[in-house]
């Protein structure tokens, strides 16, 4: 028969009533502290615990400012001049030409409507693409128009 006194056979339990390893909260905190009768005294802060940006000074220097600014704006003249040309060269619509020229439709849509001024290697990416469908096409007629303005 084996000799079995090494080992215990008496009945182990476990409680974990009694052993917490949880932090408790500010509320819990508080809570107890208004049980026990100590006097709690709190004081909000404006803002505090919340996840606000520092207003810059850029904001301010924007009020203070009373200098109107006027923003830039594409000349009808141009406008028309690429809607004529694009016409002339056989492409059809805005976008057959955005597709040509590898930028989306919206982009010249706003050069043609004015809402966008178009820069001047935009105005040369055009002019190659009209000029490849169109060969009677003098190019630097849209960046000429452009700086005439």
């Amino acid at each position: 028969m084996p000799n079995n006194n090494d080992q215990d056979w008496n009945q182990v339990t476990w409680d974990l009533r009694g052993q917490s390893d949880k932090k408790k909260t500010n509320s819990q905190l508080l809570n107890d502290a208004r049980r026990k009768g100590h006097g709690v005294t709190i004081d909000k802060k404006y803002g505090g615990g919340g996840n606000r940006q520092r207003q810059s000074g850029n904001l301010t220097k924007l009020d203070e400012e009373t200098e109107s600014h006027k923003l830039e704006t594409v000349s009808v003249e141009l406008r028309k001049l690429i809607q004529k040309h694009r016409i002339e060269a056989g492409i059809r619509s805005q976008k057959e030409l955005a597709t040509l020229c590898n930028y989306k439709v919206t982009v010249i849509r706003a050069y043609e409507n004015g809402e966008a001024v178009p820069t001047p290697q935009v105005l040369r990416k055009i002019e190659s693409v009209i000029r490849q469908k169109n060969p009677n096409f003098v190019p630097g007629t849209l960046t000429k128009a452009r700086k005439r303005k």
